[in-house]
């Protein structure tokens, strides 16, 4: 639910949005222990969501998740 509320602020986040769809301006720390993997699943996930054909309207955050979880275990478990 908590989830759910926040991606869809950030998807609505103009700016952020059109970074993640472009695709080609995501740069990340190379140093950092994510390696950009967050910022690649969220970049998925709102792909999904915006430029996906709309036979369907349900977009599930599943990868995304993974790595939230992946790097911050405290969120394991929680769906």
């Amino acid at each position: 639910c908590f989830m759910n509320s926040i991606l869809q602020c950030l998807s609505h986040c103009w700016p952020l949005r059109d970074r993640m769809l472009s695709g080609d301006s995501l740069q990340y720390n190379r140093q950092s222990k994510m390696k950009g993997k967050l910022s690649i699943a969220f970049a998925d996930l709102i792909k999904a969501m915006w430029l996906r054909n709309r036979t369907s309207t349900a977009v599930s955050p599943h990868s995304f998740k993974m790595q939230i979880q992946r790097f911050s275990p405290r969120f394991v478990g929680y769906e």
